[in-house]
């Protein structure tokens, strides 16, 4: 009875948060009950906590090298947000042709996205500049050595007490290491995927179709393979067993051979295919490995209710520092790949705390990675990150430190239409505003309810047959 309470009370506050802010708070209150939030932006924020801080200088040179059309090819998409509008900086010289199909469907994602967000709170939010990264891996490394990809840290500005090079480029990207300077935020998922309707509205559906009682005793795991990047010494992988010592280059791949041939566990299993998340449901253990770097897959098997076995592989998301071991998952693979058994082995042993474990990473996700815990964690940094800026966002001083000059701002609507046309090979449209029609955003001001259900621009509800779905639209 109990724990039926606290689902029901749970599930309301998630369906007010779905719905949107009401309109009589103000944005910060709003987002209080999301401050925990907060510590871990602060120790993403530490590199700049000093009197340099995010100087004109230093985002300058974050947007040279790894802007779009940047000297490092990089995805960057420099972004300001002034006057409770969204920009993008030089937006005539940001052109997707500079980067691949599938990182320009993400930087068009992240636009929608952001474009959405500041329509919703408008001035409220602080006037910041930022570059917002679409690649998987880090881009230097605090220790002055090689990033991830092999990118070199850059040299500092003259004189800074930090060092030369540290590579102190406040880059916003969706994963992050150890080493890494990287400020963690949302991953583009979050909004070509329906997580919210998918996953977290149907949690009580899965806990009654699969009760913990009733699931397979088995630690189940598959997925596609991808080749690691493993240049930041925390994310390196080696083998055990026959192959000891020497380097995993195919992460999951190789972790699968490892559990067919060599660990031959009757009931630890990695599925040579593709297997419907929902079967996952079924077992009392998910086995999750990540992919390039951080793999998305993590909150989703939160939320079905599983006791998720994470490898340890170096790599975090802007909400691992909310997640605790042994509290939220049973961590493997911090040394060795055979400690999958050791971790199948704890729960076993400990099914009560186990069953438990399951329920707080189901209660976990849904209350802090529903759609309005996103667009709070994205205010909150900002919030935070404006603190840090020694300049004014947009414009820059003249020769000599003196006066100031606007810089070239193109609004992102004005941007995102300028991008049609450029690449014809998206992967789930070839249209740029079909992009945005797929997009689960949280309703503009004035709309009521969920992505999914309210449609698109206030139109009626959408109905769409379930193999042409595509995130929160529907395929021609």
């Amino acid at each position: 009875m109990r724990r039926s309470c606290l689902s029901v009370l749970v599930l309301s506050f998630f369906v007010t948060l779905r719905t949107g802010a009401p309109s009589n708070i103000s944005l910060w209150e709003h987002c209080s009950r999301f401050r925990v939030y907060l510590p871990g932006i602060h120790e993403d924020l530490l590199p700049w906590q000093d009197a340099e801080g995010i100087s004109e200088d230093l985002i300058d040179r974050t947007t040279r090298l790894w802007g779009i059309g940047g000297k490092k090819r990089g995805n960057g998409l420099p972004l300001l947000i002034k006057g409770g509008k969204l920009y993008v900086l030089q937006g005539a010289e940001r052109s997707i042709k500079d980067i691949w199909p599938w990182q320009a469907y993400n930087v068009i994602a992240y636009a929608y996205a952001l474009q959405r967000l500041v329509e919703r709170w408008g001035p409220q939010l602080p006037d910041v500049e930022f570059v917002l990264e679409t690649a998987d891996v880090p881009s230097t490394d605090l220790r002055g050595g090689a990033g991830a990809g092999g990118a070199k840290a850059a040299a500092d500005e003259p004189a800074s007490p930090w060092g030369t090079p540290h590579g102190r480029l406040p880059v916003m990207r969706h994963c992050k290491t150890a080493e890494s300077a990287d400020i963690a935020v949302p991953i583009f998922h979050f909004y070509q995927h329906d997580f919210d309707h998918s996953f977290l509205e149907r949690i009580d559906h899965i806990n009654k179709a699969h009760p913990w009682e009733q699931r397979n005793t088995r630690a189940f795991a598959a997925g596609s393979n991808y080749v690691r990047e493993q240049d930041a010494v925390s994310t390196q992988r080696h083998w055990d067993g026959v192959q000891h010592g020497t380097k995993v280059e195919e992460v999951r791949k190789g972790f699968m051979h490892y559990v067919m041939d060599e660990l031959r566990h009757p009931n630890i299993t990695y599925a040579n295919s593709t297997v419907p998340m929902w079967s996952w449901a079924a077992n009392k253990m998910a086995i999750h490995v990540d992919g390039i770097s951080c793999s998305s897959r993590v909150h989703q098997l939160l939320a079905l209710g599983t006791v998720v076995l994470r490898e340890q592989s170096g790599y975090f998301s802007f909400y691992d520092k909310l997640l605790t071991k042994f509290i939220h998952y049973v961590p493997f693979w911090r040394h060795r790949p055979r400690e999958v058994e050791w971790a199948y082995n704890w729960v076993v042993a400990h099914d009560a705390a186990a069953r438990t474990m399951a329920q707080r990473g189901q209660d976990f996700v849904r209350t802090y990675l529903n759609a309005a815990a996103i667009e709070c964690f994205w205010a909150l940094l900002w919030e935070e990150y404006a603190r840090l800026q020694r300049f004014r966002p947009g414009y820059r001083r003249g020769p000599g430190g003196g006066g100031e000059r606007e810089v070239p701002a193109m609004p992102v609507a004005e941007w995102i239409a300028k991008q049609e046309g450029i690449h014809m090979d998206f992967w789930a449209t070839k249209s740029i505003a079909a992009i945005g029609s797929h997009l689960c955003l949280l309703p503009r001001p004035g709309e009521a309810g969920s992505p999914w259900d309210t449609g698109r621009e206030g139109k009626p509800p959408l109905t769409c047959p379930p193999d042409r779905r595509v995130g929160c639209g529907c395929m021609p």
